[in-house]
């Protein structure tokens, strides 16, 4: 889902919803009715359920009686509708990896009573590196190395435990990458007074709150200021980038590789937008998804069995 940030793209996966409908318009936010910025770092705003719209999958779960545990999962931190997942964990970035497979391993080592059915995990590392050192770096190969091992870790650990067979794991990313340079860098100041507006986000879409009365004369600054610099106001974004319908707003490919018994061995699906994935799950664990912008008719070529028709969509 445009944009290609962390934070909306985690939820667009767990909800269904484009971030326009969701309200995580980006990692970085103000809300005029709120009167309040949001930013990743502050725990505050990532707890405080008022951010959060749409119903995600682990809420779903839980409403319709079924357990979910999430480890550092974008949403997973405060109530949303009233519920958190049975299990969850506050996010501590330095977290070893090895130690989060170790937790999601010991979840599904409880007894059955007290078993998650749908867990969440989240490794960091990849977008840590890939926004640090590019998408092309040695560094970043590395990485994806060392999330691959570690992800052999689960697989290993469920292996062991003689689930692998009947486990369905989907590996997702956020969002993919661009190499940028210096030289393609513009510099908003070459343009523009920054007295004139107050800086809502950055990189790689630029969201701008003029100050009172500002707002046309910065406008047209921007306009035309540089042949590579793209201004709109936010009732003329372009629609197809469903990004301009809530009030805190001021596309790049991802990954997705699926293997357990509700999937098509040896399937190379064609491209599909994520908003896609919680019906996906829904008709995996057998839930009644709530209302979205996805379809399942978009992914449905890849499940072994038609789905059942439990849904009134």
């Amino acid at each position: 889902a445009f944009p290609s940030k962390t934070f909306p793209n985690h939820y667009t996966i767990v909800t269904g919803l484009y971030p326009e409908h969701h309200g995580i318009v980006s990692n970085t936010m103000y809300d005029p009715e709120l009167n309040a910025r949001f930013r990743i770092g502050d725990r505050a705003a990532v707890e405080d359920s008022r951010w959060w719209g749409g119903e995600p999958l682990w809420v779903t779960a839980q409403q319709q009686g079924r357990i979910s545990a999430t480890y550092f999962w974008v949403g997973s931190e405060t109530e949303i509708l009233g519920v958190r997942p049975a299990y969850w964990k506050r996010y501590e970035h330095d977290t070893p990896n090895s130690a989060r497979v170790a937790q999601v391993l010991a979840w599904l080592d409880l007894p059955k009573p007290q078993r998650p059915t749908l867990i969440t995990l989240y490794f960091s590392i990849i977008d840590d590196l890939g926004h640090e050192f590019g998408p092309d770096s040695p560094e970043l190969s590395q990485a994806i190395t060392a999330i691959d091992s570690v992800i052999g870790e689960l697989v290993h650990g469920l292996a062991a435990r003689d689930i692998l067979k009947r486990v369905n794991l989907i590996v997702v990313s956020d969002h993919g990458m661009a190499a940028t340079s210096a030289e393609r860098v513009i510099y908003l100041d070459d343009y523009l007074d920054l007295q004139q507006v107050e800086v809502i986000d950055w990189t790689p879409v630029l969201a701008l709150l003029p100050r009172p009365g500002q707002e046309e004369a910065v406008y047209q600054k921007l306009k035309g200021a540089h042949p590579h610099l793209l201004v709109y106001r936010k009732a003329e974004i372009p629609e197809r980038f469903h990004f301009r319908r809530h009030r805190r707003m001021p596309s790049m490919r991802a990954t997705f590789i699926a293997h357990g018994p509700a999937f098509k061995t040896k399937l190379r699906a064609a491209p599909f937008q994520n908003i896609h994935v919680y019906d996906l799950v829904c008709e995996i664990l057998r839930l009644r998804p709530a209302p979205n912008d996805g379809s399942l008719d978009s992914v449905r070529t890849m499940l072994k069995e038609q789905p059942a028709k439990m849904r009134g969509k």
